[in-house]
């Protein structure tokens, strides 16, 4: 996680980050009780799901899904 966006990640061999629609971040505002320390696991061929131990769930989706390449080329304000 950066100032504006989730970053992209290698997991299990492969690329992954969330989808630019489900991002929090933007500006700074993080979700109340995010801690940024958790586990990741894959769940399905595409998509993979963190937990954090504050109780944040994040899907994240293989890095070339047109719904995350949108956060590639996202502008941080």
């Amino acid at each position: 996680m950066n100032h504006c966006f989730v970053e992209t990640l290698t997991f299990d061999g492969e690329r992954w980050n969330v989808p630019f629609r489900a991002q929090f971040g933007n500006g700074g505002s993080m979700p109340t009780g995010w801690e940024g320390r958790g586990m990741i696991e894959r769940v399905s061929e595409a998509e993979a799901m963190y937990r954090d131990n504050g109780g944040t769930t994040l899907v994240f989706r293989l890095a070339d899904d047109p719904s995350v390449r949108e956060v590639d080329s996202a502008v941080c304000m």
